[in-house]
């Protein structure tokens, strides 16, 4: 396959598709309908490969939304770079993610990972559990519960 089209009620798209290995090289939308509040996939529909990828299959580079993407030794980004923002993750050996460090301009955000508790620069922001998390506001904490369905989709979101 080298070429697939997706029609769609606000919007139809195609992709193009590299056959060995098989890899998206470029999206383009076709928009059907343009007073339509929905819209498909905005890129810059360019007819060139805009995906680039390394010899272990991690995507290298994204033209369509101008990142440049750098994996470590076990083929999880460690670097996402895009004009002066970044995103730094570090993972512990078995591949668990435990920090991320966001830079957007002058603004540097640093999220750690700690079993199931994640902290903002270094303020506890909420906490993982099985049946949700709770979320810390400033000095208030609020309870967000998942309820799943028998398949064990999450089906309803409720906050206390």
């Amino acid at each position: 396959m080298t070429k697939m089209k997706k029609p769609g009620r606000y919007f139809s798209s195609t992709g193009l598709f590299q056959l060995n290995p098989p890899r998206l090289t470029d999206i383009e939308d076709l928009v059907v309908d343009s007073t339509a509040e929905m819209k498909g996939f905005e890129g810059n529909g360019s007819a060139v490969a805009t995906y680039s990828y390394d010899g272990n299959g991690n995507m290298t580079s994204d033209g369509e939304q101008g990142l440049d993407i750098f994996s470590n030794l076990i083929n999880l980004p460690k670097l996402v770079v895009s004009g002066t923002d970044s995103l730094l993750f570090e993972y512990s050996f078995s591949g668990e993610k435990i920090r991320k460090l966001e830079k957007q301009g002058a603004n540097v955000n640093d999220r750690i990972y700690l079993g199931g508790a994640e902290f903002l620069n270094d303020t506890l922001e909420l906490y993982h559990h099985p049946e949700g998390r709770a979320v810390w506001r400033d000095t208030t904490r609020a309870y967000q519960y998942r309820m799943g369905d028998h398949l064990g989709n999450t089906a309803d979101c409720a906050i206390t």
